[in-house]
């Protein structure tokens, strides 16, 4: 599995997604702050993970929205990929990247998806509020390993 960073989370995650809270956080990319990896297929070439970054503002908040200097993360994987390790490495290759340019990174993620919760606090990311079934969680780079 190649990583690679990306102009883009990918033109089909923005056509896949019609609905609007999902969308927003792809739509337009290329805004100040964006950044985003791909995971490649090692045979086929083909995009099959992405995990990206992006500012919001307090008119227009996403599900993680802790304050408008703080990115959220968000991460999109193929089915067959999941389960392999590859939302690790986009984690951790996007932290990477962010840690130059942030000083703290946030995201949502539904109180009842284990593995994920598990991924994120593996990488450091605190849980600072509970609401409608999801954990706001935030990651301050001065706090990791």
């Amino acid at each position: 599995m190649a990583l690679s960073q990306a102009a883009s989370p990918g033109e089909e995650i923005d056509a896949r997604t019609s609905d609007h809270e999902i969308r927003h956080y792809v739509e337009g990319w290329g805004r100040e702050g964006d950044l985003a990896v791909v995971a490649l297929d090692d045979e086929s070439g083909e995009a099959v993970g992405a995990a990206w970054l992006r500012l919001m503002s307090s008119e227009d908040p996403g599900y993680g929205f802790v304050a408008e200097d703080t990115p959220e993360l968000g991460i999109g994987i193929l089915p067959g990929y999941r389960g392999r390790g590859v939302g690790g490495r986009l984690t951790d290759a996007l932290l990477e990247l962010a840690a130059e340019r942030f000083s703290d990174v946030s995201l949502s993620v539904l109180d009842t998806n284990d593995a994920a919760l598990h991924l994120y606090a593996s990488r450091g990311f605190e849980e600072v509020a509970h609401a409608d079934g999801a954990f706001t969680m935030l990651l301050r780079f001065g706090a990791r390993d």
